[in-house]
C-alpha cells in the first residue's frame, strides 16, 4: 500500500494513477479539501486467487485507518464493498463518509451465487456505505429494485485524455479490435465475424475460442500502453454485451472515443448514455446479420467513418473528461459533508 502525504479524504485504487489521471487535484479543487491515494500494485499475472486476496487484505488496512478520514472515495468497487461488509458484520462506528464507484453487479449460479448476493446485500445495505456511483442511467432504478436501497446515483464516467494531439491515427493492417472482460459476448462475434475478410483482434485474458477462424486473433497479454497502440492503429471498435441490463463497456466507449474510432456496439440498457447511433458509433440488435452489415457500413463509407470519428473525439472532450465526473461527484461530495459523521 501507497499513501500520499497529508490526510483529509481517501481515494482508493487498484494500480497507480497514470499521469494524465488527475482526479485527486480536481477533487482537491472541487472541494478545498485535500485527497490522498492509496493503491495496491495489481499486476496482470498475478494469479485469480492472488488478486481476490487483495480484495479481502487491502480493505483491512483501510478500515485501521478509517478515523483519520472524513470521507473514503472507492474507485475499485470491492475495496469499498468489504470495507463496507466488514464495517457491518464487526459492528463498527461509522467514523467517515464511503462512497462506491464502478458498481457492476451480476448475478451468478448455484451455491456461489447465493454466497456472492448476501455478501453483496449485507455490503450495500451496510450504514457505512453511503452512495454508490453507477456509469449507467438506467442502472439506478435497476440496482434499487434488486437490494431495496436508494443509494445508488448516475454520473456519467470520465477519463483523462491520452491522446493528447488530438491526432486520429490508423495503422497499416486495417483490424477490428475488441477488449474487455466484463460482460461481454466473444462467442458471438467470433461467430459472426469468423471467416470474413475482416481482421478482428479479441483483448481479453478471460477468453478462449477452440477455433476462431484464421481472421480472428484472441490477445491474452495486452494491457497498457501496448493496448492503447493497438487502440490508436484500429478502424473501429467492437463492444459485443451479454446481458443487456448489465452496465459494462463505458471504459472501452470513452477509449475509443478518446482515439476517435467509430464504435459498434450491441444493444442494452445503458449504451445510450455514451452512444448515439448514426453519430459516433453504430447500436445494432444481437444479430449476425446485423454485425456483418454494420461493419461494411464503417469500411465502404468513407464519410460516414470520417464523421463518426470527428464527432467521437468531440463528445469525449465536451462530456466525458475526468474533469466532468470529479465535478458530479464532487456535488455528491458536498451533500455527504452537510450529514457529519
Amino acid at each position: 500500500m501507497k499513501a500520499n502525504d497529508g490526510q483529509a479524504n481517501l481515494i482508493l485504487l487498484d494500480s497507480a494513477p497514470q499521469p494524465e489521471w488527475n482526479f485527486a487535484a480536481l477533487m482537491e479543487a472541487e472541494t478545498g479539501e485535500k485527497w490522498n491515494i492509496w493503491h495496491i500494485d495489481s499486476h496482470f499475472s498475478d494469479s485469480a486467487w492472488k488478486k481476490k486476496a487483495k480484495f479481502f487484505l487491502f480493505p483491512l488496512k483501510v478500515l485501521r485507518h478509517r478515523k483519520e478520514f472524513g470521507t473514503i472515495l472507492s474507485y475499485q468497487q470491492f475495496y469499498g464493498l468489504f470495507f463496507a461488509f466488514y464495517s457491518a458484520i464487526f459492528h463498527l462506528k461509522k467514523h467517515c463518509h464511503l462512497i462506491v464507484t464502478t458498481f457492476i453487479y451480476r448475478p451468478k449460479q448455484g451455491w456461489k451465487g447465493k454466497l456472492y448476493a448476501w455478501f453483496m446485500r449485507k455490503a450495500v445495505n451496510s450504514p457505512a456505505l453511503d452512495k454508490i456511483v453507477c456509469f449507467s442511467s438506467s442502472e439506478p432504478a435497476y440496482y434499487q429494485s434488486i437490494f431495496g436501497t436508494d443509494k445508488f446515483t448516475y454520473v456519467p464516467l470520465g477519463l483523462g485524455d491520452l491522446n493528447r494531439g488530438g491526432r486520429i491515427p490508423q495503422g497499416e493492417e486495417r483490424f477490428i479490435l475488441a477488449a474487455g472482460k466484463s460482460n461481454r459476448d466473444y462467442d458471438f462475434l467470433v461467430d459472426a465475424l469468423k471467416d470474413t475478410p475482416y481482421q478482428v483482434r479479441i483483448l481479453s485474458d478471460a477468453y478462449n475460442h477452440p477455433n476462431p477462424g484464421s481472421n480472428i486473433r484472441i490477445y491474452h497479454d495486452v494491457f497498457g500502453e501496448k493496448y492503447y497502440q493497438m487502440l490508436s492503429e484500429c478502424c473501429c471498435v467492437i463492444v459485443p454485451l451479454a446481458d443487456a441490463r448489465i452496465s459494462a463497456g463505458q471504459l472501452v466507449f470513452l477509449q475509443a472515443m478518446m482515439f476517435g474510432k467509430p464504435i459498434i456496439t450491441t444493444e442494452s440498457d445503458t449504451v445510450r448514455d455514451y452512444i448515439e447511433s448514426g453519430k459516433n458509433g453504430l447500436i445494432i440488435p444481437k444479430q449476425r446479420d446485423a454485425l456483418r452489415d454494420a461493419v461494411r457500413r464503417l469500411y465502404e463509407d468513407e464519410a460516414l467513418y470520417r464523421s463518426m470519428a470527428k464527432e467521437g473525439r468531440c463528445r469525449f472532450l465536451e462530456s466525458y473528461s475526468v474533469a466532468s465526473m470529479a465535478r458530479r461527484i464532487g456535488s455528491i461530495w458536498r451533500k455527504l459533508d452537510e450529514k457529519k459523521c
